[in-house]
Formats: C-alpha cells, sequence, structure tokens
C-alpha cells in the first residue's frame, strides 16, 4: 500500500485531522520509523481503535522529542508491554518534568537500556524519591559517560545492592565535587573495586574525612592513598 512505502519524513507532516481519517489497516502496518515521525499533536489525538491497531514493534520508534512533548500523563497511559519497547535513545529526550509524573510502578520498571539514554542533566534533576523506585537492573544500565550526572543526591538514594550495580568505570567517572560532598552513608556501600577505581584515576585525594572514616578494612584491601 501506499502508507507503508512512504518515508518517516513524508509521514512527519500528517495532523491530527488527517491520521484519524485514515483506516485502522494503516495503523496495523505502520513501522517504527513512521509511528517516530508522527507529530505529537497528531499521536495524542489517536482515537481508541487506531491506538489498538498499532504493533507493539511500532513504540520502538518513539523519539524523545515526541515523550516530552506529549509528557508523563501520556506516558502513564501505555501498557507495560509497549512502555518495555521505548529505547534508550528515547530516554534521552524525556526532561525531568516528564520523570516527575511518571507512575510510580512505570518508574520502576524502566530497564538498562531506557536508563542508558538519561543525559546527564536529567540525572542530576532526578529527585531522590524517583531514583529510590528504579530497579537493580535499571542502575546496571548507567555507563560511564553519564557519571557526569550523578551527584550526592543520586549515589546516597541507592540501597547497598543498587550501589553495587554502578560500575568501577562509572564510579571512576564521579566528578570530584561529587566525591567531595559524600559522607558516612553513601561510604558503607562502596566495594573495595569501586574504591580501587577512584585510586586508577587520582581521585581518592577528593574524600572527606567523613567518608574515609567510615569505610572498614574489607573495603580498603587494596587501596593506595599514596
Amino acid at each position: 500500500d501506499r502508507f507503508g512505502q512512504m518515508t518517516a519524513d513524508a509521514i512527519a507532516g500528517f495532523k491530527a485531522t488527517t491520521v484519524n481519517l485514515l483506516p485502522d489497516e494503516v495503523f496495523e502496518r505502520i513501522a517504527p520509523d513512521q509511528f517516530g515521525a508522527l507529530d505529537p499533536t497528531a499521536i495524542a489525538s489517536l482515537e481508541q481503535d487506531k491506538l489498538d491497531a498499532i504493533p507493539l514493534e511500532a513504540y520502538a520508534g518513539f523519539k524523545g522529542s515526541q515523550l516530552r512533548e506529549l509528557g508523563g500523563e501520556y506516558i502513564n497511559e501505555l501498557e507495560t508491554s509497549q512502555f518495555d519497547q521505548l529505547t534508550g535513545a528515547a530516554f534521552k529526550g524525556i526532561g525531568a518534568e516528564a520523570l516527575e509524573d511518571l507512575d510510580d510502578g512505570l518508574i520502576g520498571s524502566i530497564n538498562a537500556d531506557q536508563m542508558s539514554g538519561f543525559d546527564a542533566i536529567s540525572l542530576r534533576e532526578m529527585p531522590a524519591d524517583i531514583v529510590s523506585l528504579l530497579s537493580d537492573d535499571a542502575i546496571n544500565g548507567l555507563n560511564p559517560d553519564q557519571a557526569v550526572g550523578l551527584d550526592g543526591d543520586f549515589l546516597g538514594a541507592l540501597d547497598g545492592d543498587k550501589f553495587e550495580g554502578l560500575s568501577d568505570d562509572v564510579i571512576g567517572g564521579l566528578l570530584p565535587d561529587t566525591l567531595r560532598e559524600l559522607g558516612e552513608g553513601v561510604a558503607k556501600n562502596f566495594a573495595a573495586s569501586q574504591l580501587r577505581a577512584l585510586g586508577e584515576v587520582g581521585k581518592l585525594k577528593e574524600l572527606g574525612d567523613e567518608f574515609l572514616n567510615a569505610l572498614d578494612l574489607y573495603q580498603l584491601i587494596g587501596i593506595d592513598f599514596n
């Protein structure tokens, strides 16, 4: 059909009134790149029968700019299976405001790939109560490029098991200002390998006395402060 042959750029021009004139069969065959090209106002206006016709894999085409404009209220209405299709690239565009509007259950279902998409600004603006809802899998998805967005509040909101999911490379990428603000509570969650990672990049000197005094002998195995 002609719709299936249309490029994403061509479909981007469809307006809210136009898309609802299309038959349901069109939406049954919509591809991810086509869905990702639709104007957010057109997506928000889709009638329920057309939404029901959209295949699950099409949701992988969502772009961050679409989700940011649609907002948390729209995202909350997604089925779990649809939400799971959203990619890390899409999450890169979700602003802090939309994130704060998400239901607790959805925040808890964010996966590693989706978490890897958040930019440093979104991570730094992420409230502690939201961070605490993130799953172990989500924390495992953080990468070294995101480390600059992890501040003391973010790290302090992680329990021991989640903190363990931070790779040594992520720990090594923490900013000096972040390390200086860490206290006793966070110190207890550090593994020896994570401390060694700081030593390897010359950042142990940034840790304050409160942090250092809270460490036990097991955490200090193999640590060279010289």
